[in-house]
């Protein structure tokens, strides 16, 4: 999805989806995030990825991996290696399709790394990012982007990214 407008991409929910709408926003706002260079998260799903050293390239938004399942999201880094990342926001969610993405993507020349963004943890495979993790990055960057004396808001700095 080449959208960079935030309102846009958090109202993209399709009708017969299996993911719910939160779920769908939750993922577009990470998506948003990454692929304007948040350094914070950047690291944090990069360092889930094995990829610390490694600045993210390019983020796919509902990328189709082969005939298995949709990804929520697929990040690829600098030096070519990708990382599926999977978004869940309710503890308990079916973990099959997981098994499907990592069945079909260790066919890859390089097979990817796995990162799941959750509750909970998932399957072996699947490096964990919890929620807390993912908001404390984002408050910390802009923690670190606010100045004393500055005139700009804590909200501006979060959406300028």
């Amino acid at each position: 999805m080449a959208e960079t407008n935030l309102f846009t991409m958090l109202s993209s929910y399709r009708t017969g989806s299996a993911a719910t709408p939160f779920e769908v926003y939750c993922t577009q706002a990470l998506a948003y995030f990454l692929k304007r260079g948040h350094s914070m998260l950047s690291a944090l799903v990069a360092g889930a990825a094995g990829a610390s050293a490694e600045r993210i390239v390019v983020v796919e938004v509902q990328a189709q991996v082969a005939d298995a399942s949709i990804a929520d999201l697929v990040v690829t880094f600098e030096g070519g290696r990708r990382a599926i990342v999977e978004v869940q926001v309710a503890a308990g969610e079916d973990e099959s399709p997981l098994t499907a993405l990592e069945a079909v993507s260790r066919r890859w020349p390089e097979p990817p790394a796995f990162v799941l963004v959750g509750l909970a943890p998932g399957p072996e495979a699947w490096a964990p990012l919890g929620w807390s993790q993912v908001a404390g990055a984002l408050e910390s960057r802009a923690t670190q982007s606010q100045r004393p004396g500055s005139s700009r808001s804590l909200c501006f700095e979060m959406s300028s990214e």
